[in-house]
């Protein structure tokens, strides 16, 4: 499962400290237990130990309650993180291959969206569409019944459970759309997870003095606004997440390397566009 639950897996409670026997002894003198359940962030997620490691892809931001219970490092630690415990944003390659473009056949566009996924204090009030769901998993693209024709579904779908709310918003603007593609809403002890998928939760740039939040709104509300029945301004605020500027920022610095190729693959579309009309 390509989120980051990957990274702060755990079978307790809460992480035990690491010992001072356990960090005197080399990677190859711990036993598999010591390995994965005793060992620090940086012994499994980077080159500490001269050996071969799983890269973390996520760009971290949490409070020190969590960077102690997950045994994660202490550099991203952001106090001014409120409404959630902590936020993972990554560039994923799960998606669709989108051919045709610019009226050439084999000109495809590849998968490149967003991520984002959050955990929160499960005692905080998420408006979920259906309690009773506790954990989901939608990650899109993984199964192939995509390509199937199934008829539409009724509003709200069957399937649907996710909350209502999610999408990086900043002053007045929305990044655009977003999607939960997987949530467990008992993750662990007291706290719950929820992941976002595609543009909505790229991170924007030019902030100036505007926060970036994420809020979650009254469903009946929700539905009220989509059919126009009352302003956007009287929809309910169940719950916000403000994100600290400096994860935004780190967010920002990869998604504007990572994003490079569509980009690219945009700039050169538009030149045979141009060329085309001459």
């Amino acid at each position: 499962m390509l989120i980051s639950i990957l990274i702060v897996r755990e079978n307790v409670a809460f992480a035990e400290p690491v010992s001072q026997v356990i960090e005197g002894k080399s990677w190859n003198e711990r036993s598999w237990e010591e390995r994965v359940y005793k060992s620090k962030y940086e012994d499994r997620y980077t080159f500490k130990h001269g050996k071969p490691y799983t890269l973390d892809p996520w760009t971290w931001g949490y409070t020190k309650e969590f960077a102690d219970r997950f045994r994660m490092p202490e550099k991203w630690i952001e106090p001014e993180l409120k409404g959630a415990l902590a936020v993972a944003w990554r560039m994923t390659t799960l998606g669709n291959t989108l051919c045709g473009l610019g009226g050439k056949e084999d000109s495809c566009k590849k998968p490149l969206n967003c991520q984002l996924d959050v955990y929160y204090d499960n005692k905080i009030n998420i408006p979920w569409i259906r309690p009773e769901v506790i954990r989901e998993n939608r990650v899109p693209d993984l199964s192939s019944n995509m390509y199937l024709e199934i008829p539409p579904a009724k509003w709200p779908p069957e399937v649907q459970s996710s909350p209502t709310g999610g999408g990086l918003q900043f002053g007045k603007f929305n990044q655009g759309v977003s999607l939960v593609v997987n949530f467990d809403r008992e993750f662990q002890p007291g706290i719950g997870f929820i992941s976002w998928m595609f543009n909505g939760v790229c991170p924007p740039k030019n902030l100036g003095a505007e926060k970036v939040i994420t809020t979650f709104t009254d469903p009946e509300d929700a539905q009220k606004y989509s059919r126009g029945e009352i302003a956007k301004k009287d929809v309910r605020i169940l719950h916000t997440i403000e994100f600290p500027e400096g994860f935004i920022k780190r967010a920002r610095d990869v998604y504007e390397i990572q994003n490079q190729p569509n980009n690219e693959f945009s700039d050169k579309l538009i030149q045979e566009s141009l060329k085309s009309r001459k």
